[in-house]
């Protein structure tokens, strides 16, 4: 809910949807509440599980939002669909805020998270081919 970048996305995303006569629910995991959205806004934590099966599509970035998927998506076939973003250049980014060996194992990981997504979107042709 912090007012930077990924955030700004999903409240951008959210107002266009709604606009359009979508209903959006926005879950969270960190208390800080800088930007007011004009939907459902929920706290949730990693040991909480969401039914799914409420909602058409499940949109994530980020780890953590990423993982909880990973975690408690059902491995059974399900009707709602799971989207995930790709923001950024992840092993370049995390080398160089965790160093070298870090880096590459924290990004093999938070790849490795993304396996559960049905779709995984990239925000360029240049980041697409990156992941590719």
């Amino acid at each position: 809910m912090k007012n930077a970048g990924p955030v700004i996305v999903v409240y951008d995303l959210v107002h266009l949807l709604i606009k359009r006569g979508h209903k959006c629910c926005v879950c969270y995991f960190d208390k800080v509440e800088e930007l007011s959205f004009n939907c459902d806004v929920v706290q949730i934590s990693m040991r909480q599980k969401i039914n799914f099966s409420d909602y058409d599509i499940v949109h994530t970035h980020g780890y953590r939002p990423q993982l909880y998927v990973f975690l408690h998506k059902s491995w059974n076939k399900s009707s709602t669909r799971f989207v995930t973003t790709m923001h950024n250049y992840l092993f370049s980014d995390f080398g160089y805020t965790y160093g070298k060996i870090r880096g590459l194992i924290y990004g093999t990981l938070y790849l490795l998270v993304n396996l559960r997504a049905d779709k995984i979107v990239a925000l360029s042709k240049d980041a697409q081919h990156y992941y590719s």
